[in-house]
């Protein structure tokens, strides 16, 4: 499948696909991504195939840490299975400048995904509420 990426400025089919993504987590807040995307603390990034339909997304920041950046993938997603491999190969390039690649996730599958990619744990994050 030929597949085409470029930046884009935000939509409803993005803020659909980045909702069923994150789930319900209640950080995971898709008006704060589109603040980002909008003030352009965050970049968009659209596929699209051969007949110019979107089939995935994803939303990349870059964090600098001294002399350090690293790209940060802080929202994916996809309309159907098999592109986690292309995204993250064209991740992988778009960012080739940077130190490192950071993605967050929830989901066991993407987990698998990303370690069949070359991506290793580097941390475990635990959340505690106050019921607020």
């Amino acid at each position: 499948m030929k597949l085409i990426c470029k930046r884009e400025d935000w939509s409803e089919w993005h803020a659909q696909q980045l909702a069923r993504s994150v789930g319900d987590d209640p950080l995971c807040d898709l008006a704060l991504y589109r603040g980002m995307v909008e003030d352009g603390s965050a970049n968009l990034y659209t596929f699209r195939d051969a007949q110019n339909n979107p089939v995935a997304c994803y939303l990349l920041t870059v964090e600098r840490y001294g002399s350090k950046r690293e790209a940060v993938i802080v929202a994916a997603a996809s309309v159907g299975q098999g592109l986690t491999t292309p995204v993250l190969e064209h991740i992988k390039a778009q960012c080739v400048g940077c130190d490192s690649i950071r993605a967050h996730t929830w989901r066991p599958g993407m987990v698998k995904r990303l370690k069949e990619a070359g991506f290793m744990p580097a941390e475990t994050v635990l959340r505690w509420t106050n019921g607020k």
